[in-house]
């Protein structure tokens, strides 16, 4: 392995310790933890070993950020809520030339950062976005599955629905989402190959998952990460659909929605506070987890295919953390060699990246269905022959 200094900002919250744990299980890098307590930053080096070390730094300290990113080869940025944090991280590491890994999925720093596209490619940087669980492994997922089991995929629907203690970044960042639909989901599905815009509380479904799920009602969102796959590869029909698994956190969701109680800092700080309390009501006698259901119609060897596939987490921070820790794997190591701004499935090799979560747990479950007839001879009978 290649000698490198990977700098967590935001290391001591529960992603960026499930990232630097990965990290230094399977590499021999040199793990820095920053963040605003070096009490707290201490704390976690002493549980995590020799490789970490600490560095007292701040967001909002331009010379303290650009300091820790100096100190780097590749800069992991796990603070939040990223509505906030912007691209403050972002830009120290293209300041100080270094790589850097955003696990969070803020499409406005991807757009922001397509300004910068000469200066990251001639600076030989590579900067991924969205490289979490969602967004992240949710869209590599269906890229992999459909690139290992059909020679063409015409159908897409596609499930998911989470469940845990939420804490005040990620309940932030998800009433931002609420009132800046199309920055990052958006109630939008493909229809004959065209894409086409959907309200988003009529959208809803009820589906019967499988367990431990069942019954929940889902509603159409759409990710722009999947987009490129979608149209490039001509797939005629997607529907996704996603929801918080549990009562109170859509109860929460639904309120904000309908009073916009998203317009200013102060309404958004509520907001993420009312879903913290409701997502711990939801957790009452309950255990976290997070479900990715898949279903995909195609073709394959000439011949009709349906495959189920179902991939369960039981932790949807260590989840996150692994899958930032990995891409920066891939970074350090070049096997990722691609120079400028990037969401995860623009770059990463989906059955490489599958193979090694795989190996960490994360399983999918698959079911098949193949078609009795072969399509060359049903497309021989429409054409006469």
């Amino acid at each position: 392995m290649t000698n490198q200094r990977i700098g967590i900002v935001g290391g001591y919250g529960r992603v960026g310790l499930e990232t630097a744990r990965y990290l230094i299980k399977t590499t021999d890098y040199d793990i820095v933890i920053g963040g605003r307590s070096i009490r707290k930053a201490d704390e976690a080096a002493a549980n995590l070993g020799t490789q970490v070390s600490t560095r007292m730094v701040d967001i909002n300290d331009q010379s303290a950020l650009d300091a820790f990113c100096r100190r780097c080869n590749i800069v992991i940025n796990c603070t939040g809520p990223s509505a906030v944090v912007r691209d403050h991280v972002a830009q120290a590491a293209m300041r100080e030339g270094v790589h850097y890994i955003d696990p969070g999925g803020h499409n406005p720093l991807y757009y922001a950062l397509g300004k910068k596209e000469t200066e990251l490619i001639s600076k030989g940087l590579t900067f991924l976005l969205a490289v979490g669980l969602m967004p992240g492994l949710s869209e590599v997922f269906p890229i992999h599955v459909a690139k290992s089991h059909f020679d063409q995929v015409n159908t897409i629907e596609y499930f998911y629905i989470g469940r845990d203690r939420w804490t005040f970044n990620s309940a932030y960042d998800i009433a931002w989402g609420i009132g800046n639909i199309g920055h990052g989901e958006a109630p939008v599905f493909y229809e004959n190959g065209q894409r086409k815009n959907a309200n988003l509380w009529t959208s809803g479904k009820i589906v019967n998952l499988p367990p431990p799920i069942g019954k929940h009602k889902l509603f159409l969102v759409f990710r722009e990460e999947l987009r490129e796959f979608v149209e490039s590869n001509n797939i005629r029909s997607v529907r996704v659909y996603g929801n918080n698994w549990g009562t109170w956190v859509c109860l929460a969701t639904m309120l904000i929605s309908l009073i916009r109680m998203y317009r200013s800092e102060e309404q958004l700080r509520r907001s993420a506070h009312l879903i913290v309390k409701a997502s711990k009501r939801d957790m009452k006698d309950k255990e976290p987890g997070f479900m990715l259901h898949l279903i995909l119609k195609g073709e394959k060897n000439w011949c009709e295919k349906k495959v189920v596939s179902t991939l369960f987490l039981k932790d949807t921070y260590r989840a996150t953390g692994v899958c930032a820790a990995v891409a920066a794997y891939l970074v350090g190591e070049n096997i990722i060699t691609r120079r400028g701004r990037f969401w995860l499935p623009q770059v990463v090799d989906s059955t490489h990246l599958m193979s090694i979560l795989e190996q960490e747990g994360y399983v999918p479950s698959y079911s098949h269905e193949k078609g009795m007839k072969s399509l060359g001879t049903l497309n021989e009978m429409k054409n006469g022959v």
